[in-house]
């Protein structure tokens, strides 16, 4: 905000600026916006929260897929609408959970340690619970997760899977274990960007050699499994 005061701009765009920010740091935020806003300035402010753009814009514009669908004004609709609009469906009510339905652990860690920092995290999963892990960026959660998958070197006082002892040091001993991992950033596992969706989808690497039934079989296998996880790309060998 001091940068944007100095500079004096005329257009300022704000993208998901607040999305760490504690209540005190987004109300100062918003203040700062509506401030600029008061003094003929233009905002575009970027975001996912419904109840923050809702409460700040004059006007809201809803982009899907790079498109522009609906504009709105903000004290003429809802959040359904708006979430709607998004998605291009309704989001089903579901109650808040209640008690833990299993009290089997799924995962038990004891005694994380890695070298990049981490020491002594305990950690455990029961069946049917979701559990959420928060910290400022860089703290140590990529490097927890990395370890509890074998991407990243760790060692344990004790690391079991539905109550069992086991041992991880590779990705593919969390394969075979059941656990699946979901990352935000390629380049933390030196994955390569130009992988095209049929690649990041094969369970095997393509081999030139396979023969055209084999590749048109695992061809059909990732087309497959991008109808199943309604992945939206205009070629999956793009």
């Amino acid at each position: 905000m001091l940068r944007v005061r100095m500079e004096d701009p005329r257009l300022v765009l704000m993208d998901e600026v607040a999305a760490t920010f504690n209540d005190h740091e987004v109300a100062t935020v918003h203040a700062m916006t509506r401030q600029l806003a008061s003094q003929g300035r233009g905002v575009i402010y970027i975001t996912h929260r419904i109840d923050e753009v809702r409460s700040l814009a004059d006007r809201i514009v809803v982009m899907r897929e790079g498109t522009i669908k609906e504009e709105f004004v903000p004290r003429e609709v809802g959040a359904d609408q708006i979430v709607f609009s998004m998605l291009e469906r309704e989001l089903p009510e579901r109650d808040r959970p209640g008690g833990q339905e299993h009290e089997d652990e799924a995962l038990t860690v004891r005694g994380l340690s890695t070298d990049s920092g981490l020491n002594g995290v305990d950690l455990t999963l029961r069946r049917g619970e979701v559990l959420g892990l928060t910290s400022l960026r860089r703290a140590g959660m990529n490097e927890l997760a990395g370890a509890v998958v074998g991407v990243h070197p760790g060692s344990y006082a004790q690391l079991q899977v539905s109550g069992k002892d086991v041992g991880i040091n590779s990705a593919q001993d969390a394969v075979e274990l059941g656990i699946g991992y979901l990352f935000d950033n390629d380049d933390e596992l030196n994955e390569a960007h130009e992988q095209s969706v049929a690649r990041r989808l094969r369970h095997d690497d393509p081999d030139p050699d396979a023969g055209f039934v084999r590749e048109v079989t695992a061809l059909r296998e990732v087309v497959a499994q991008v109808k199943a996880l309604h992945i939206k790309t205009h070629d999956i060998q793009g």
